[in-house]
């Protein structure tokens, strides 16, 4: 999943899924959330072969996929889910999810590892916003945040550039521009 905008291979999507199956991390809720946002992502970009992904697999491993592809929000993605009335409703928007714990931020990053999209890098340093909150909820969202957009701009060159770009954005608060320019300092 590392990066994988930068390089698709939509050809393992099936063996990948069956690896996250047999490693047991497709049985934990929040690890399989963020499978199913990657895979849908993928899906999304690839809806034509929505269907074939789906026939190959069973199990834990299909049931995500399935989540996945309602997460697709494509027509291939609707009609492979149809015979289940908990996803006939479309997904919310992902990116204009609010933030209201630390392990949401994953969902954004599963999103930009798939996709590349600023949108998803925009909503992580929007948690920038709650430094100084003596809340401990929120001081966990604002340290993952920060956690991660040093760990993952260190591991991705591009990502540092996106950062830096993003830096210069006329619509950022005051904290989201600082928590910005810490994070720059902290992946010279």
């Amino acid at each position: 999943m590392q990066f994988y905008y930068a390089d698709p291979s939509p050809d393992r999507l099936v063996d990948e899924v069956r690896g996250f199956a047999a490693q047991g991390m497709l049985a934990h809720p929040h690890g399989a959330s963020v499978i199913a946002v990657f895979l849908g992502r993928v899906m999304a970009a690839h809806p034509e072969r929505i269907a074939g992904w789906l026939a190959e697999l069973d199990g834990v491993a299909r049931d995500t996929l399935r989540i996945a592809a309602w997460m697709s929000n494509t027509a291939e993605g609707r009609a492979a889910v149809a015979d289940d009335p908990k996803l006939r409703e479309p997904p919310a928007d992902l990116l204009a999810c609010s933030i209201q714990e630390a392990q949401a931020l994953d969902l954004f990053w599963a999103y930009y590892l798939a996709t590349g999209e600023p949108r998803a890098v925009r909503r992580i340093v929007s948690a920038f916003e709650l430094v100084g909150d003596p809340d401990a909820n929120n001081v966990a969202i604002f340290q993952r945040a920060s956690q991660t957009l040093v760990l993952l701009m260190r591991q991705h060159a591009p990502l540092r550039a996106l950062v830096e770009r993003m830096a210069g954005e006329p619509d950022l608060t005051a904290n989201e521009r600082q928590g910005i320019a810490l994070a720059l300092r902290a992946t010279p």
